[in-house]
């Protein structure tokens, strides 16, 4: 990570206790039609949920968007989702996944340090990894480095990491990098707009004190949702 934080010199919006979430979303050649369709409508649904939420989340949870194809884009950087502007995704390329989902461990390290340095408390950062299939050839020899990456963020309480598969994703990969705390998940038919519902009622449950694995796996899955 670079020594110098892209946040240092932002001016805080308020003082609520901030939860970062950094979305790593799959923007390869796969996801085109459909899936890149429907992905960009639930994440307007989650941003929608967001500001529209009674328990003044809209205040506290800070957003930030990291996509991989052939490249990796940090395409939104954290903030409340008042200010969020996000441009609709578009499907090229190929499956930079290792690249993108340590570029959102770097994004909410980051987001951690600037919270620090401006005296604001915040609950753990979450990362969201949604894919519907395998990294490129020459990321899969990665795959266990990162996983150990996590494992050790996990442990530490450093963030919270969930990897979701869309169809077409390859569950092994899922469950390499995932931490028993919070085991991969897979979405049928494309339902995202239920996942981020979920996702959203979620955090707001961690953030009142429950503990993550409970909040988790205490939630209902809508019926989309398989392990």
């Amino acid at each position: 990570m670079s020594n110098s934080n892209p946040f240092q010199a932002e001016a805080v919006q308020n003082y609520a206790q901030k939860c970062c979430v950094a979305l790593v979303l799959d923007t390869s050649g796969s996801m085109d039609g459909q899936g890149i369709s429907q992905l960009n409508q639930g994440i307007q649904a989650f941003f929608d949920e967001i500001r529209n939420d009674t328990a003044n989340l809209g205040q506290k949870l800070e957003i930030g968007v990291i996509t991989f194809d052939t490249t990796v884009e940090r395409i939104c950087e954290p903030k409340l989702a008042e200010f969020i502007d996000l441009p609709a995704l578009a499907a090229q390329g190929s499956t930079r996944m290792v690249d993108g989902v340590r570029e959102g461990i770097n994004m909410v390290r980051q987001r951690k340090d600037w919270y620090k340095s401006t005296g604001q408390r915040y609950y753990r950062p979450w990362i969201i990894m949604i894919t519907d299939g395998a990294p490129d050839d020459d990321q899969k020899g990665h795959l266990m480095a990162l996983a150990s990456e996590i494992q050790q963020g996990m442990e530490k309480k450093e963030f919270c990491f969930m990897a979701i598969g869309v169809d077409g994703a390859e569950v092994s990969v899922l469950q390499t990098i995932s931490n028993s705390e919070i085991p991969p998940r897979m979405i049928s038919g494309l339902k995202f707009a239920a996942f981020f519902k979920w996702l959203s009622s979620t955090i707001a449950d961690v953030a009142k004190g429950q503990s993550v694995s409970d909040a988790v796996n205490g939630n209902a899955w809508d019926g989309g949702f398989t392990v």
